[in-house]
């Protein structure tokens, strides 16, 4: 099937005979959606004075429901993924390097296999400072994530 419009229903009908003239009919209805999703991040910009900080994304999409999400980082211009989650977690600890500058960005993909398109851009960029101490302090029991 080919020239489908997005966002528009379409019922499917499957007929199958036999020799012996037996009919069988299957019917499916399915909805077209090319529509991806989108992301946000949310996290400290600038300079904080610790090494860690928390990241938090929310997303919105039309029909079909969130079902994971890459958060990349890029350091020195050098991209690579720093986690991936599937379902529901938006929240991350993030630690890093004392002193240096982070470039986040996050995509998401939805159950209808559209993906968020990657932006060039950073959506947050920080930098950490030399302060390591008082992430015990921080507890987030429910994080679906894994880190890499």
């Amino acid at each position: 099937m080919s020239n489908l419009s997005n966002n528009t229903t379409y019922t499917l009908r499957v007929r199958a005979y036999d020799r012996a003239g037996n009919v069988n009919e299957q019917t499916r209805t399915v909805t077209i959606d090319r529509d991806p999703p989108s992301s946000l991040l949310s996290a400290p910009a600038g300079t904080i004075a610790t090494t860690w900080a928390i990241l938090r994304w929310d997303s919105s999409f039309d029909r079909a429901p969130i079902t994971g999400f890459t958060l990349e980082q890029r350091i020195d211009s050098i991209r690579q993924p720093l986690a991936t989650s599937v379902g529901s977690a938006h929240a991350l600890i993030f630690e890093g390097q004392p002193n240096t500058r982070y470039e986040l960005r996050i995509d998401a993909t939805d159950a209808a296999g559209n993906q968020q398109p990657a932006s060039p851009n950073p959506q947050i960029t920080f930098t950490t400072g030399l302060d390591s101490t008082g992430l015990s302090k921080v507890f987030m029991p429910t994080l679906a994530t894994t880190p890499r």
